[in-house]
């Protein structure tokens, strides 16, 4: 599917980047040996790998070139993470990359948030597990360690199914978000982990849970890994369908590889939209 380029930053956030210049569901960042002794988690999408962080050692991508030898991290990044992580919010328990920032104008964080589950409902995340299990992960912000706010899927998760009883999930869009308890001097935001969630993975209790794939091979025509996918279909939804403003691409480049239970070694390409919401 067509693409926009990546487009510098408006105005508003180049001056936030410049005034700083004076992300466990068995997609652990550390690489283990195998993804084995998998634990249940009751929240209708992936599950989790035993043990603090999986083993092993960190692994990131083949660096690919940037625009300047000396990366400026964006205000939003300074602010918070590259990833959501485990409880603790610790190097090493990294899960899932960010891709996307949501920026609002509202008046109070409660009506940002609400902006926000508008939205994404709006585009066909029509599952919100944070009313139906405990599925959220944790995020840096301002310093501490708090859980996001939003996971929303475009389907409803667990369903009885005739290939692996009793029960399966289906591929999916999916993401988790957290809005920050600071506002920047533009408003509030949230930053999100969208990513394409494939079925596999079945455990001992028979449940075939989910994983992102290394390579993306689902509807739409997006390429690279599935959180790439995630990214864009976002984009593409929010700003090509519904009109959002495109604030542009940031570059954290959060490419650290991330075992899933299938045994891919899953990252990103490091690119983070923005996006408003209105």
């Amino acid at each position: 599917m067509a693409r926009r380029q990546w487009l510098p930053l408006v105005a508003l956030i180049a001056a936030a980047s410049l005034s700083l210049a004076a992300a466990d569901d068995c997609k652990d960042a550390k690489v283990d040996s195998a993804c084995v002794n998998f634990v249940p988690i009751p929240n209708g999408s992936e599950q989790t790998c035993a043990g603090a962080g999986g083993g092993g050692q960190a692994t990131t991508a083949t660096p690919v070139p940037t625009a300047t030898a000396t990366r400026v991290p964006s205000y939003w990044e300074t602010r918070g993470g590259d990833y959501s992580y485990g409880s603790t919010c610790q190097d090493g328990t990294e899960i899932d990359p960010i891709t996307t920032i949501f920026l609002t104008t509202t008046t109070s964080p409660n009506d940002s948030l609400q902006l926000a589950h508008d939205r994404l409902l709006e585009i066909g995340m029509t599952s919100d597990f944070n009313a139906l299990w405990t599925t959220r992960q944790s995020f840096r912000d301002e310093g501490g360690c708090v859980e996001g706010e939003i996971t929303r899927a475009t389907n409803e998760g667990w369903h009885p199914c005739a290939d692996l009883p009793p029960i399966c999930v289906d591929s999916r869009w999916h993401t988790r978000c957290n809005l920050y308890s600071v506002a920047s001097p533009y408003g509030y935001w949230l930053t999100c982990t969208p990513h394409w969630d494939e079925p596999g993975c079945p455990n001992s209790a028979g449940v075939k849970s989910h994983y992102v794939p290394s390579i993306f091979r689902g509807p739409g025509g997006f390429t690279g890994t599935g959180f790439d996918a995630g990214r864009d279909w976002t984009w593409w939804q929010l700003v090509h369908q519904y009109g959002m403003p495109d604030l542009g691409t940031v570059f954290y480049d959060n490419r650290m590889l991330h075992r899933q239970c299938n045994g891919d070694l899953t990252n990103t390409d490091g690119r983070v939209n923005v996006i408003q919401l209105r």
